[in-house]
């Protein structure tokens, strides 16, 4: 029950110790070093028997300011080395979860491991994600380079947020006013991730939102 016992058996990355570290997973606000270990051989011996309760692991609600989302974390890297698709749902889920209720940073490696993914069906969580912030920075980046990654099935959807056709992103533009703040902020963002997927059907949209 001690974190420097599953180090020590974690340098064996032997498959009889998964038992014991999938156990580990089931952690407390108070007691989360063993499962942060746990995540991390898990992650390297790319245990797919282990993406269930990797995923409870990672969803886990914590205060913004809790030590213990670092079991969150290392949760979130393990099932993105794993590679399993099952993890996208969870993915996106933290995604897409205000910076109110939990650490900007598992937003930023949720988007950062659909990046890694590129399952097309985590398209509209990342379009979110585009006009998220928290901790005084953004995620534009990690969800720009996601929504590259998976290509052409990015296009179609980025299309409908340049014409503000995303029901999400204009209620969430609505309910923070984001054209008192940054105006033109949904059609700028819409179009510089066009620009980069270089897909000749955005140029007639782009044209009429230009014009």
């Amino acid at each position: 029950k001690k974190p420097e016992h599953l180090e020590a058996l974690a340098r064996f990355k032997d498959e009889r110790t998964k038992p014991l570290m999938i156990e580990a997973l089931d952690y407390t606000e108070d007691d989360f070093d063993r499962a942060t270990i746990a995540a991390g051989v898990l992650g390297e011996m790319k245990a797919t028997d282990a993406v269930e309760p990797l995923m409870r692991a990672a969803d886990k609600p914590l205060p913004v300011k809790s030590r213990a989302n670092t079991a969150r974390l290392a949760a979130i890297r393990a099932l993105v080395k794993i590679g399993d698709k099952r993890a996208v749902p969870t993915l996106t889920k933290i995604l897409t979860t205000s910076a109110d209720e939990q650490d900007f940073l598992l937003n930023q490696k949720a988007a950062l491991g659909l990046a890694e993914l590129r399952d097309p069906s985590s398209v509209p969580a990342l379009l979110q994600g585009l006009f998220m912030t928290g901790r005084q920075t953004n995620i534009f980046q990690e969800c720009r380079l996601a929504l590259v990654r998976i290509g052409q099935p990015s296009v179609d959807p980025l299309i409908q947020l340049l014409a503000g056709r995303n029901p999400q992103v204009e209620e969430m533009a609505r309910r923070l006013e984001f054209d008192k703040v940054t105006p033109g902020i949904v059609p700028y963002k819409a179009a510089v991730v066009l620009g980069d997927l270089r897909d000749k059907k955005a140029v007639a949209p782009l044209i009429a939102r230009l014009s």
